[in-house]
Parts: C-alpha cells; structure tokens; sequence
C-alpha cells in the first residue's frame, strides 16, 4: 500500500471517528432529549358499566322508593317503608298516587327522592337488599304487628317539621319508631281530639 493510499485511509478513519462519534453522540442527546419531551401517559380505569333498572316492574318500582326513602337503615326499617308504600297502594285512594304502584312513586308530594324513569341504583349492595325487601313485602311474607298493620305515614321528625313543629301531629296518630322513621296512621273518629297541633319535633326524636 502506497504512502497516499495509507494517508488517505487515515484521513478516512479520522474523519468517521471525528464526525461518526459526533453523530452518535447527536443520535444519544437525541435520543435523551426525546424520552424527556415523551408524554406520560396514566391509565384511567374505566366507569363501571351502570345497571339501568326495568320500572315496569312492580317489584323493582317498590325496591326503588325502599332503596331511596331507607337504604342503609336496619332491616326492619326498611321492610316497614317498603310495607307503608305498599298498604297504601291497596287503599286505592287518589291522595296516595292510586293502586298502581309503578305509578304511585311518582305521585305528588310523595316521594321526592325518585325523579323520572330512567334510574340506576349507584350502590348495588344496597340494591339488592331494596329488592329483597320488595320481594318479601310484594308476596305479602312481611306484615308487621299490632298497629303498624295499619301504618299509612312514616316521617323523620327531625327533617319534617316546619320551624321546629310537627304539623302532622294534628292529623296523624303517631305509633312506634321503626329504624330512623316514626311511622304514624290515621286517626279513628274518637281520636282526633287527641292530638297535639304543632307538636314540637323534639319530643318524638326524644323519644326515639
């Protein structure tokens, strides 16, 4: 190999060293700069998929108002709000949205928690039991004793009253707490004249 061939080479190796490393060393700042500038992306967990409930079933009508009027009360509070619903149905008496239970939910100045037909229950533990409770109302399983049989009204005095009175208590007979509710019935023809007009509240929730 001549001495210019040699010095060429050499000039070749040097230039890819100089240039080649420089190269590489853009490709790694490159490279570096790009995994900084990388957007970071976190992985959202997707909504959980909501359970629309068929509100043309009486059953699930029923469990609806029990899931909104006393979910989480203990069970016997919710049967009795299931039960009170229902008894009122078989009244069949305009002031209580009628015979049809699927209907009756809706009426005026009954339940304020249930508001158009398309529904889905949030909690579904809490679902669940609304409808076992609706189950055993609706199949007439649950009937509770003594006066509550005749239970037509269940409050919660404390969230009820107007400016600390109890207007209901000039109209209704109050007859035991069951879970977070007083439930109350109609007065009989002789008891009227025993009832306390602007009751104060605060001696039923004593009494609770």
């Amino acid at each position: 190999m001549s001495t210019s061939t040699g010095t060429r080479i050499l000039s070749l190796l040097l230039c890819l060293f100089l240039f080649g490393g420089a190269t590489a060393a853009q490709a790694k700042t490159s490279k570096h700069a790009m995994h900084r500038a990388a957007p970071h992306y976190r992985a959202v967990p997707l909504p959980k998929p909501r359970l629309l409930i068929d509100m043309s079933n009486p059953r699930n009508c029923l469990a609806r108002a029990v899931y909104v009027e006393a979910r989480g009360e203990p069970l016997d509070g919710q049967l009795m709000v299931g039960y009170v619903i229902r008894y009122r149905t078989l009244l069949d008496s305009p002031g209580f949205g009628g015979r049809v239970i699927c209907k009756a939910i809706y009426a005026k100045a009954q339940i304020d928690g249930i508001k158009g037909k398309a529904w889905a229950p949030g909690e579904l533990n809490a679902w669940q039991v609304a409808l076992a409770v609706a189950g055993e109302v609706m199949s007439g399983r649950f009937v509770p004793a003594g006066e509550l049989r005749y239970a037509t009204h269940y409050l919660r005095p404390e969230k009820s009253g107007v400016a600390g009175k109890c207007w209901f208590e000039s109209t209704l007979k109050p007859i035991a707490w069951v879970g977070n509710h007083l439930f109350y019935r109609e007065p009989l023809p002789y008891e009227k004249h025993a009832l306390h007009p602007s009751f104060d509240c605060s001696q039923q929730v004593a009494k609770r």
